[in-house]
């Protein structure tokens, strides 16, 4: 999203290796933006409190939806 300076990895999924993924992707792109980009990962649902902490160790935001709209996670170190 060039408007919000964001890279945004969508996943189908909430497995380990979905995010896993999602995690490498954002470290690959991000090589190209801007210095100040935020990163997040887009997924169908709330994943485990786990890998939550594992976007947050990167700081990479999630984004997921809930009931009454979409939840965002912001990653912080």
């Amino acid at each position: 999203d060039e408007t919000a300076q964001e890279l945004i990895e969508a996943k189908g999924g909430t497995s380990r290796s979905h995010i896993r993924m999602a995690i490498g992707q954002l470290a690959d792109y991000s090589r190209f933006a801007e210095t100040n980009v935020t990163r997040a990962v887009l997924v169908p649902e709330c994943p485990s409190d786990d890998l939550m902490a594992l976007l947050a160790s990167q700081g990479i935001d999630l984004i997921f939806p809930r009931d009454d709209g979409w939840h965002r996670s912001e990653g912080s170190v």
